[in-house]
């Protein structure tokens, strides 16, 4: 049957790629053009109509299959829908962004063809098109006015906004940035609080990212703030499932859209999202649109290909290098660069990319065939993409999270991997002798004033206290610089607090640190790491001795300048449990004898 076909063009004063921004936001575009929040069901299938969807589509209430969005980067993005229902049979979108050669600006073009169900729906159909259509010529002329865009709030009780604000006060959070978060939260757009991602958050407020993760951790005992926990698939980067506990983690997770199964490292694939607290404010979490380019940034071009079927992907105008990932988890990598082939053929096989070489040159295109026997979709990414993310593992090494959430921890039996995470421990070296000397009561009370003093070395540089062991102590840390800089600081300053601690003048401190891979278990009710490195780490610091820092060679190479220590040699060390020698570098304080 022919189609109902409308197009419309919207001349912007915007840059081209300005208007991508605000035009390929499909949450903030199906809103605004009146579609409802939708519903979502996985369908296992050899085609591309991987998900059925229920919503609402001018007014009415449709049940669809919706295929993978195909795009280009600030040129065009186009989506294909099948009704199982309602007045029309098939949906076909496309939006094309145009430079003005004359004056600036760009021209935004929506085409809409719609094929009604039966020919006496055709009136009804040309309607609600129409419609919907102006709607969207509202929506694209926006972006000339940002802030007339209306702002979409849920309920609010405010009541319960101030109450949660005066119990940060009273957490002794009081300052500037927790009044901006509660005034985000009490009046900010629902798709900006629906989740709150920590790090993208303090990324736009241009403000430091872990001070607003923690003042998020603060918020959640005050009332103003529920934390979730999001498996986020390592290719589309979009969260597959969201869970209210880390208790809930298994050791795998399955992305849909991707067909990727992935195991849920703490550091890559589970990330801590924030929400309003239902009290303070009742925000629908259910998206208006599964698909669509600003959900996937890092992904500038992708195209869907039936069995069979040909397609193209075109290659970024700037040079350098891009990842061609199949829906499967096959990839490639691509050369962008100048004097290259301007067209590629690429055959997608059923386990394999086939091609006879995979450069092209800025702008040029990548010709596929799918002959894998079922529909996939493929995209060019940008490699080495950085997402927003504060990682299961960001959070677990902070002391706000192991203080406040002290029984949010993996469920029993469960290990979890991370990729890296540097391992710091500290010890006392004459502590027995210590406590022959001067009784328990006043030895006990110095190793206390110990484990503090390392305590808040440790939380300066970000790092987390893990467990103290005696008079041992144990901590984990993101960056592996923040780890040396903490081991150095000790070291450095442990004559300042030996002046002020009479007793202290008797015993010395050494430390060792190494990063590498690791497991995190729940023992004793608390996130805990296990593996090589931590043995690794432990091995390290016994090779330290009185008022000497050792440290693996990697970490030894991101010890700053000043520091307060110096090098004292490198050399390698056999030690119990593991096999191969490790490299390291001991290190004194500067000015102390060798």
């Amino acid at each position: 049957m022919r189609p109902v076909t409308v197009i419309r063009k919207v001349r912007c004063r915007a840059s081209r790629l300005d208007a991508w921004a605000h035009v390929s936001n499909t949450l903030r575009l199906n809103r605004a053009v009146g579609t409802s929040r939708v519903a979502v069901t996985l369908r296992d299938t050899t085609g591309l109509d991987r998900f059925e969807v229920r919503g609402r589509l001018g007014g009415v209430s449709v049940t669809y299959l919706e295929q993978p969005f195909a795009w280009s980067e600030g040129e065009f993005f186009a989506f294909e829908r099948t009704f199982l229902d309602g007045p029309a049979r098939t949906l076909r979108t496309r939006y094309d962004l145009a430079d003005v050669p004359e004056g600036g600006g760009c021209d935004v073009t929506v085409r809409v063809d719609l094929v009604p169900r039966i020919p006496l729906l055709r009136p009804i159909v040309w309607f609600a098109t129409k419609r919907t259509i102006a709607a969207v010529a509202r929506f694209l002329a926006s972006v000339d006015d940002r802030r007339s865009a209306a702002v979409v709030a849920s309920s609010i009780d405010r009541g319960a906004l101030l109450a949660a604000h005066a119990r940060l006060g009273e957490r002794a959070v009081g300052d500037a940035l927790a009044t901006r978060l509660v005034d985000h939260v009490g009046h900010a757009d629902d798709l900006d609080v629906a989740p709150i991602r920590p790090f993208a958050l303090a990324r736009d407020w241009s403000v430091d990212r872990l001070s607003l993760l923690r003042l998020c951790l603060e918020a959640v005992p005050a009332g103003l703030l529920e934390l979730r926990w999001a498996l986020v698939c390592p290719n589309c980067m979009t969260a597959s499932q969201v869970l209210p506990s880390l208790g809930d983690l298994g050791e795998r997770a399955h992305c849909h859209a991707c067909d990727l199964r992935y195991d849920t490292e703490l550091d890559r694939a589970v990330e801590a999202q924030f929400f309003p607290h239902p009290l303070v404010r009742d925000v629908a979490v259910e998206p208006y649109c599964i698909g669509g380019p600003a959900l996937t940034p890092h992904v500038f071009a992708q195209v869907p290909l039936e069995a069979g079927a040909e397609g193209v992907l075109r290659a970024p105008a700037k040079a350098g290098q891009v990842t061609l990932f199949v829906r499967g988890g096959l990839t490639a990598l691509v050369d962008v660069v100048p004097g290259a082939p301007a067209s590629v053929e690429v055959t997608l096989a059923p386990h394999a990319i086939v091609f006879e070489g995979l450069s092209v040159e800025p702008g040029g295109t990548l010709r596929l065939k799918n002959e894998s026997g079922e529909g996939r979709h493929a995209q060019l990414q940008r490699s080495g993409w950085v997402a927003d993310a504060a990682t299961a593992q960001h959070v677990a090494t902070m002391p706000e999270f192991r203080r406040l959430f002290g029984a949010e921890a993996l469920r029993p039996g469960l290990a979890l991997k991370v990729a890296q995470v540097a391992i710091l421990f500290s010890d006392i070296c004459g502590s027995t002798a210590l406590y022959a000397r001067v009784g328990d009561a006043s030895a006990f009370g110095l190793v206390i004033d110990c484990i503090a003093y390392g305590t808040a070395i440790v939380k300066r540089h970000r790092g987390a206290l893990v467990k103290t062991i005696g008079d041992a102590l144990m901590a984990a840390f993101i960056d592996p610089s923040d780890a040396a800089a903490a081991g150095a600081e000790m070291i450095a300053k442990w004559s300042d607090f030996a002046r002020d601690n009479a007793l202290a003048a008797t015993i010395e401190l050494k430390v060792g640190a190494y990063a590498g891979p690791c497991t995190i278990v729940k023992a004793n009710d608390v996130l805990d790491y296990f593996g090589q490195t931590v043995n690794a780490a432990a091995r390290i610091q016994h090779l330290a001795g009185p008022r000497e820092l050792v440290l693996s060679a990697n970490l030894a190479e991101r010890l700053a300048e000043d520091s307060g220590v110096e090098r004292v040699e490198g050399f390698a060390a056999k030690v119990k449990g593991i096999d191969e020698p490790l490299h390291v570098v001991r290190f004194r304080p500067r000015g102390v004898a060798t």
